[in-house]
Parts: C-alpha cells; structure tokens; sequence
C-alpha cells in the first residue's frame, strides 16, 4: 500500500525517533476502545522533519487491536494544535 510503503521505505530517519516518542505516549481506554497519543512540538522540532512526514504516525496508533478509535494530537505551538483520528471499518 502507499502508506506502508511511505513508513517503511521512504520516510526520513527522523520519523523513527518521533514514531518512537509518540508510540511512548500512547494511552488505552479498554472500555471505550479508544487510544490517544501525541506529538510535543518540541520532539518534531528536535527529530528535524517536517509536519507533512507525521502523517503516516496515525496508522501506527491506530492498530492496537484492543481499539476501534485511535486519535492523535500534534502540538503545533504552545497552545496550538492539531488532531487526526481514525476508526475501524
């Protein structure tokens, strides 16, 4: 798929620092099937990608099989944000 091939094959080395401190982050609702994680501005600002790479980081949230809502918060600036969320089916 395009998306598995943009994590997997062609994104910068960066994403893997910044999929590895958004991954950290995530929490599980079990009863409402609901995972959240985020993205500190200060940790896109240190991998040194831009926020166009961080789409793909979504999908990586959302397949916790214990979930069928996955959202992920990216903090733009201090009281700034952005929000992606994604169901199941």
């Amino acid at each position: 798929s395009q998306i598995g091939r943009h994590v997997y094959e062609e994104s910068p080395f960066g994403f893997l620092r910044v999929a590895g401190t958004v991954l950290a982050s995530a929490s599980l609702d079990e009863q409402r099937r609901f995972v959240w994680a985020v993205l500190r501005a200060e940790d896109l600002e240190r991998s040194g990608i831009g926020l166009d790479d961080t789409d793909p980081l979504i999908d990586l949230v959302r397949v916790a099989r214990e979930s069928d809502v996955a959202l992920l918060v990216k903090e733009l600036e201090p009281d700034r944000v952005k929000g992606s969320l994604r169901s199941r089916g």
